[in-house]
């Protein structure tokens, strides 16, 4: 049996934290001033639609740049209580309306990488909810992403299943300029759906949904060289993830460990692969392999 400590010494990266989702729900309640209604008792929450309403009710929250300064703040602090020495941390665009201006955003996002640069890396990437109808995010993120600073893109949202052609296209243009896309998976539930969004955006890495990874998953995975990431999804068995990442790691397909939303599943990155491991069907040594530098 391993325990939490036995991950939180070790060295590790994040290869999937939403900042704006990313402390604990008793620095949020402090941060925002309020308390999110029918937040579940446990921290751990499962139902879409509320995950929805907590992110719809922090980014208006988050309507100044100290605001979101100070929410970015307590996700990194989380990280840096974890052991973790690089932070693959998810910018989500939509706080763009806290700065107006593109140069400002990422002066932002810059104050936090520099106030925490002596403790930690932290990769930026774009975060981009393919749902939002608030504003055009394509015109925006041409400009962020032509800054050079984002790593690349993290497209998440029901539209990315429908595989429409201004995404896919958006997509292309990212890997053209020689930046990673990031494919959140979440809502696909069958395996059809993964492999068409799969050829179509031909994504750097894939944060695991619900869709069983089946063999013919395995075999683009493995052609298209893609890595793939788990985050603690309360709604996902430990079990049944354990032995996928099993197989994929023995398949000689790249798996990794992500945070996900603290704040929505209530487990730190050492949490998640200390329980992962005790599942007993991951060695502890393939543990550490799905978080260490």
């Amino acid at each position: 049996m391993t325990t939490v400590a036995d991950f939180i010494q070790v060295k590790k990266i994040d290869a999937d934290n939403h900042l704006d989702l990313g402390m604990r729900y008793s620095s949020y309640a402090v941060w925002s001033g309020f308390y999110l209604p029918d937040f579940p008792v446990d921290g751990i929450c499962t139902d879409k639609n509320l995950q929805n309403d907590i992110r719809t009710l922090t980014h208006i929250r988050a309507g100044m740049e100290k605001d979101v300064l100070g929410m970015f703040s307590l996700a990194v602090m989380e990280s840096i209580a974890d052991n973790i020495s690089e932070l693959k941390a998810i910018i989500d665009i939509d706080l763009i309306k806290a700065v107006d201006t593109p140069e400002r955003f990422v002066s932002l996002v810059t104050k936090t990488i520099e106030k925490y640069q002596d403790n930690l890396k932290i990769t930026p990437v774009l975060g981009i909810n393919s749902d939002e109808k608030q504003f055009n995010f394509f015109h925006a993120a041409e400009s962020l992403l032509g800054s050079g600073f984002f790593e690349g893109v993290d497209i998440f949202g029901k539209r990315l299943i429908k595989k429409p052609r201004d995404l896919v296209e958006f997509a292309a243009g990212v890997k053209a300029h020689g930046l990673k896309v990031y494919l959140h998976a979440g809502e696909i539930t069958n395996t059809e759906d993964f492999l068409v969004a799969a050829e179509a955006f031909k994504p750097d890495f894939i944060i695991k949904g619900h869709s069983k990874l089946t063999k013919k998953c395995q075999e683009l995975l493995a052609k298209e060289k893609i890595t793939v990431i788990y985050n603690p999804e309360p709604s996902l068995s430990l079990d049944e993830l354990a032995a996928e990442i099993k197989e994929l790691l023995d398949s000689g397909i790249k798996a990794r460990l992500g945070s996900g939303c603290l704040l929505l599943y209530n487990k730190s990155l050492s949490e998640f692969a200390a329980s992962l491991c005790n599942t007993g069907l991951l060695s502890l040594e393939e543990s550490l392999k799905l978080i260490e530098v």
